[in-house]
């Protein structure tokens, strides 16, 4: 990353899409798939976040994720089930630290996309996906395997918990980002 600093304008928009996955976050309490480690959410969160990457390009989403994370790890309830620094000990953590990786992966593929549409939104937003889903199963695994001494929750047992029932509505998700990138990028281009 540059050291280039970022302008009140930069810093208002990242704010706005900070609100914004906040506000989705929320939406995840009408979502929720019990699991044997915890209740898997699914809410258009995930889109919010893959259309801050398409939006905004890999540094300003990763600091609005970022900043989303930070608030909520201070204690403000603005994760699915709250707040708190003892989210660094649910075994679901790793999805939110997914948030980050994939809004920076779909942002740093989106970057150099000179004429919009759906289908060259499509890889950036496909690579985003299994970025955030492999970070959020690997940790979850290694969580449960190792802070929870756990090994009966493996990699299989956690994907067919955690990934399997949300993966469909997650990718369906980040397939509306991409629809939605195409329309709002063009309007919305002087403004970022």
């Amino acid at each position: 990353m540059t050291n280039q600093k970022l302008s009140v304008k930069d810093m208002a928009i990242i704010a706005m899409f900070t609100t914004l996955i906040i506000v989705t976050a929320q939406l995840s309490r009408f979502c929720v798939i019990p699991s044997p480690l915890g209740d898997a959410h699914f809410t258009p969160q995930w889109l919010i976040v893959v259309l801050t990457g398409l939006m905004l390009g890999r540094r300003k989403a990763a600091i609005a994720v970022g900043l989303y994370i930070i608030i909520g790890l201070i204690g403000l309830p603005v994760f699915a089930s709250g707040g708190g620094i003892g989210y660094l000990l649910k075994p679901t953590f790793g999805f939110i630290l997914g948030y980050v990786l994939g809004a920076y992966i779909a942002g740093l593929f989106s970057e150099s996309i000179k004429n919009p549409s759906f289908v060259k939104y499509l890889l950036p937003v496909t690579l985003g996906f299994l970025a955030y889903y492999l970070l959020g199963w690997l940790y979850c695994s290694l969580f449960a395997t190792y802070v929870l001494n756990n090994s009966g929750f493996g990699l299989k047992l956690v994907f067919m918990s955690y990934c399997f029932p949300t993966i469909v509505p997650d990718y369906i998700f980040a397939i509306i980002a991409a629809l939605l990138a195409v329309r709002l990028k063009p309007v919305v281009k002087n403004y970022l």
